[in-house]
């Protein structure tokens, strides 16, 4: 099928495109789900327009028109090659200075908590795998493949924009900190997530980008385009000198994860035989 809707009994329904999908859901539980699959790999699901029944949304992430299922539990396997496990491990090796990229482009403070969250997303999804993965563009897939996360408690940095959208258009507030903070008794959702994946040649230069979104309530309240700067990646991964500005104690256990990935879709052994 070519459309599916959030809830049963719900009227609107949307057709199937990656973009839509990633919109409408916000990529929250219970659409973006690892739980439901025998091997911890990140599925996606809706529900069924005509019988109010749950659907598989297949093929979300392969570059090629998704389509929905009516859910029935498979294990769906991908191919593996030299470069996705080459952009695996090379995002693991340098998660540290890949959050450092990341909170200079959206401007929000990104803790070791919530980088191991996103790191267990990006797992979870396989997004190594994705069609458009490479080796220049590490940072903005990982954040791509991101679940969406509250802003709460998040300092933002260097966002002025952003600042002023959430004191205009919420009931909220930053504190001296510029940490995102609700000071009324109302409750409150306020999400970040980035979507739509752009790829396009211009001027004879390849361009990527992606949608950096924040949600308030339900409504989305700001969009800020970010073209991947891949040469920044490139200087800042190979800067020589400054081993003691490295967060070793993230990548500790980024490596931890990495492991445990490698063993539970047997990709240890194909590691070992390719290096």
């Amino acid at each position: 099928m070519d459309i599916f809707k959030l809830a049963p009994r719900q009227i609107s329904a949307y057709l199937i495109t990656k973009n839509d999908f990633e919109m409408k859901t916000k990529k929250e539980k219970p659409y973006y789900n690892e739980t439901l699959s025998n091997n911890g790999e990140m599925r996606h699901f809706a529900v069924c327009p005509a019988c109010d029944n749950p659907i598989e949304i297949i093929r979300l992430r392969d570059g090629v028109k998704p389509y929905g299922k009516h859910f029935k539990k498979t294990v769906y396997r991908s191919t593996v090659n030299q470069l996705s496990l080459d952009i695996l491990k090379l995002l693991v090796l340098q998660l540290d200075r890949v959050v450092y990229l990341l909170e200079k482009d959206i401007g929000i403070k990104i803790s070791s908590k919530l980088a191991i969250d996103m790191l267990e997303n990006y797992l979870a999804e396989r997004a190594y795998l994705y069609k458009y993965s490479s080796l220049h563009n590490i940072p903005w897939m990982f954040a791509y493949f991101a679940n969406s996360h509250s802003l709460f408690y998040r300092i933002i940095h260097k966002n002025e924009a952003l600042k002023r959208t959430i004191i205009t258009q919420t009931s909220l507030t930053l504190d001296k900190y510029n940490k995102v903070i609700n000071e009324t008794d109302q409750f409150a959702k306020l999400i970040w997530f980035l979507t739509k994946h752009t790829v396009k040649h211009e001027d004879h230069k390849f361009i990527e980008s992606l949608d950096f979104i924040v949600s308030f309530n339900e409504k989305n309240i700001y969009k800020q385009r970010i073209e991947f700067n891949t040469q920044y990646f490139n200087n800042l991964i190979n800067q020589k000198g400054n081993d003691d500005k490295r967060d070793y104690q993230l990548l500790k256990v980024a490596n931890e994860l990495y492991l445990a990935h490698l063993k539970r879709f047997n990709l240890y052994s194909y590691c070992v035989n390719n290096n």
